[in-house]
Formats: C-alpha cells, structure tokens, sequence
C-alpha cells in the first residue's frame, strides 16, 4: 500500500520545519527546583516533571492521528537545565547557533532574555555537570597529562590532530573559547572515553508494562509498597512516591489532549476529521493511565509514554521502544479478528508512529557536528522479527506492516532494527 497522504504531508511538514530553541522545560523545571529545595531528589524530580506537564504547550497538528508533543515547537530543542551539558553549550555557543548557515537554530528573543537572565544563572555550579566534575577531582579521576615521555609519544601518534584542530575550531572563536572547551572537556571525561553528554538511557523502555497494566497499575504497585513496609526506608519511600506522582502527571498530562482534542472535533467543518478528532479525545482519556483497548489505543500510549519519558529525563537519552511488533501484536491481532480495524488503517498509524520517533533534535557542540546529526538523534531503535523464548521464528503480520511503514515514510531516525535468524521468513 502507498503511504497515506496525509502522513506523507507531515513528514514534508516536519523536514521542512525550523531548528527551534523551546525554553518551556528549563523555566517550568527551574519553578518547581525553587520551591522544593531540601526535598529527596527523587521527590524534586518527580514534582518537576509535573509541574512541567501540567503547564506546557500542548498541540494537536491538522494531519495527526496521535497525540503528543514534547516541546512548543514544531521542532523544538527541550533545554535539561538540571543536567548542565546543553547549559554550556548555549553558554558557549549560542551566538553560533542561531547565526551559522546551515540549519541555524532559532530562538524568541523574550525567550532567550529570559534564559540568559533568569533561568541559566541560577543553575551555575548546581547541575549535574558541576557535582559530577567535583566528583571527578575529589576521587583523583579529573584528567592530568602523563610525564612518561613514552606515553606522550604514543598520544601523540594516535591523535589526528589535524581533525581535532578542525574539529574544536568555531568560525572566530577566542583563545579563551578554545581554552575552555578544552578544560570542560578534560574534567568532565576522565581520560577521554566517557560521553561528553550526561547520557544515562541506552535503554528499551516498560512499554509492556504499561500495555499490559497501564499507568494506573503501575501506582498501584508503588503504592502496595509503600503500605508493604518501605515507608521505614527513606530512599524507597521517596523514589515509590515519587513514582506516584509520575503516574498521576502522566494521566493529566494525556487527559490535556483529549480536552484539546475534544475543542477541535466541536469546531471542525470536516466530519472526517472531526471523526478522527473525537477518537483521539477517546483514547487520550483512557490510555496511558489505563491498559489500551484496541490497536489505536496501545499505539497512542506507546506515544504518550515515550514523550513523557522524553520530558522527563529532558534530553537525549536513547529510550528505545524495543520489540514492538511483539507487544503490539495482541491488540492489532484482536483489532483484525473483531473487525475494528483494517491493515490500511493500522499502516497509517504505523507510519506515523515511526516519523515521530524521528523527529527529535537535540543541540550539539561545534565540535560534534561534522560526526553527528541533530535531527532524529535521539535513536529511538524500532525492533522488529527475531525468536520468541523458545526459540521459534517471531515474525508476525504486524512485522510485515510495520517494514511497509517504514518502507513508507523512509524513515526520519537513523535506526531501525530487523532481528535475522535461520527460521526468519
């Protein structure tokens, strides 16, 4: 089947679109930071995830069956103003950024008042960047050149210092830029093989969990500990309320498109669309807080799910969503069996789930462009086929669907994974 066009209209829509600069999650997570000072981390996170839920931009775009977006723009850089690392690259090279001509990105000039003046300084030597390099030197780890001449040899042989030159050289930086870089580099990368990045994900998110129990079950679970005795231990008690307040944020946080949903389906002039509107407003008030009830729903809270996560954490992390041809499989088998739903209209929903998964951006360094894209960085490694436990070939109709959708929309990530074996079709 040909892409739908309604898919194909936002993919062009969003390759089309500008770098943006969002500052909606520095400002509304710098809020909360004020007013929970003392509290557990786990706490100020939690709190800080909803207050920014709660208060941030939420869109539904003309051609979207799915509802949820992480920034105010179309394209929108979310700032991790806790973390520290995209704090200095603005710090550094913002003036780049916004003036270099390719792909510059763009941002409000209240926007970037306000960050400059309010919202940066109060971060200075409090993020995670600053405690980790304190870390670093108070257990001997911050970087120091070796004095064995042999060693110095042996660096000096494996580095291209050619491309290395090329590679920290902005257009008119300072001696004073390039001074820094390098001492932010060094102290933050003992011995030059960590990240640069704080990046803690690389990991395949409970999408099951929330399938199979929705985010509902999950606080329940939370909350059964909780009376189960771990009240009496501090850290377990904060971390499981705080996974509590997560739960509840999420519920709100989807319950904000279907409002949003059900506004737009009461001024449409199109009854198709208005259809389709009144649809999302149905699963955005069900799902992810309950388990999904059809393939559309599971689809949705998938979605909803990885953009909380996405909110939550505030920057590239690698969250990927795994196998899910395999867990998606039960709804859409049920879906087809009962009628509900057609391949064409599954494929359409599929296609849209992969170009969103596409169409994250982060901000990288000087000196990481040239080896990095911006766009779609944060690989979000859609799996599919492979073996089941026993075994036994894993590919399923929905496999097959989901590599026509990908097919489709020639995907905007820069991962996608097809698990091979002997027994694979």
């Amino acid at each position: 089947m040909p892409i739908h066009p309604k898919t194909s209209r936002l993919k062009e829509l969003y390759l089309a679109a500008p770098y943006e600069i969002c500052i909606e999650r520095a400002r509304y997570y710098t809020e909360s930071y004020r007013l929970t000072k003392g509290q557990h981390p786990a706490l100020r996170a939690a709190k800080a995830f909803a207050h920014t839920v709660h208060n941030s931009t939420v869109t539904i775009l003309d051609d979207e069956l799915i509802a949820g977006n992480r920034s105010s723009k179309l394209l929108g850089v979310v700032i991790p103003v806790e973390r520290g690392d995209v704090n200095l690259i603005l710090d550094m090279e913002l003036d780049y950024l916004i003036k270099r001509g390719r792909q510059p990105f763009f941002i409000d000039e209240n926007d970037r008042k306000e960050l400059d003046e309010e919202i940066l300084p109060l971060w200075r030597n409090k993020t995670v960047r600053d405690y980790k390099k304190a870390l670093y030197k108070r257990q001997g780890l911050d970087f120091s050149f070796s004095k064995n001449p042999f060693v110095l040899g042996q660096i000096r042989k494996s580095m291209d210092w050619g491309k290395l030159r090329k590679a920290t050289s902005v257009p008119s930086a300072t001696p004073g830029y390039k001074l820094r870089g390098l001492r932010e580099l060094l102290h933050n990368n003992p011995a030059l093989v960590l990240n640069v990045f704080d990046v803690q994900g690389h990991l395949v998110l409970g999408h099951g969990n929330v399938l199979e129990s929705g985010f509902c079950g999950i606080r329940q679970k939370a909350l059964d500990a909780l009376n189960n005795g771990s009240r009496a231990d501090k850290d377990k008690a904060a971390f499981l309320e705080s996974v509590v307040i997560c739960c509840d944020a999420v519920r709100d946080f989807a319950g904000r498109f279907a409002v949003l949903a059900k506004e737009k389906a009461k001024k449409e002039k199109n009854p198709s669309r208005a259809k389709e509107l009144e649809a999302m407003a149905k699963h955005c008030a069900h799902v992810p807080y309950y388990p999904p009830r059809s393939f559309a729903e599971a689809v949705q809270a998938l979605w909803l799910t990885q953009v909380a996560a996405y909110i939550s954490y505030g920057m590239v992390a690698i969250f990927a969503i795994g196998r899910f041809d395999q867990y998606l499989y039960p709804f859409y088998a049920n879906d087809i069996e009962k009628k509900v739903i057609t391949p064409k209209k599954a494929l359409h929903l599929l296609e849209e789930l992969l170009i969103k998964l596409g169409t994250n951006l982060m901000i990288l360094p000087y000196a990481a462009k040239s080896t990095g894209n911006e766009l779609g960085s944060d690989s979000c490694a859609p799996t599919v086929g492979g073996v089941d436990e026993k075994g036994e070939n894993a590919a399923n109709p929905l496999s097959h669907l989901i590599l026509e959708a990908f097919s489709n929309v020639k995907s905007l990530g820069n991962s996608f994974t097809i698990r091979l074996s002997e027994k694979t079709p």
